[in-house]
């Protein structure tokens, strides 16, 4: 069962952004990294959410992202958005000084710019990700959903 955050997903990403903000400038390299790539996590869901396009699994992030950047037509989307998912990766590896995350923030702020502004101009029925395996795995949802 798929259910609604008590705040939105815009709410919680700028929330997280601030937070990240917060634990570089004390020198936390982990909670930095994570509250990153969770601030534009959050914002790839509220975007998908508000189409209607399902957001299951981390990896749906990436597929949505890529559908954006070609829809819209700036593959800078891509570029960045591989750039902050590899925070997401140093939370667990830890292998990234403080400046190198301070420059992946930096990019995460431009990501989650460039999707505000496509939030604001792409039109609000254009279709979900072509994806197969996005695709496939929202059917299982939506099949799984409707069993008793």
């Amino acid at each position: 069962m798929v259910t609604q955050p008590i705040e939105s997903h815009e709410v919680h990403s700028e929330r997280l952004l601030n937070h990240a903000r917060e634990m570089l400038a004390s020198g936390d390299r982990l909670q930095a990294s994570e509250k990153t790539w969770g601030a534009v996590a959050h914002a790839v869901k509220a975007l998908a959410d508000e189409r209607g396009w399902p957001y299951l699994v981390h990896q749906d992030a990436g597929v949505i992202t890529s559908h954006i950047a070609q829809q819209v037509g700036n593959h800078d989307f891509e570029t960045y958005f591989a750039a902050v998912e590899n925070l997401h990766r140093n939370f667990y590896e830890d292998v990234w000084e403080l400046d190198v995350i301070s420059r992946r923030l930096s990019v995460a702020e431009q990501l989650l710019a460039l999707l505000k502004a496509a939030n604001e101009t792409m039109p609000r029925d254009l279709p979900m990700p072509t994806d197969s395996r996005y695709r496939n795995r929202v059917e299982r949802f939506r099949a799984a959903s409707q069993e008793p």
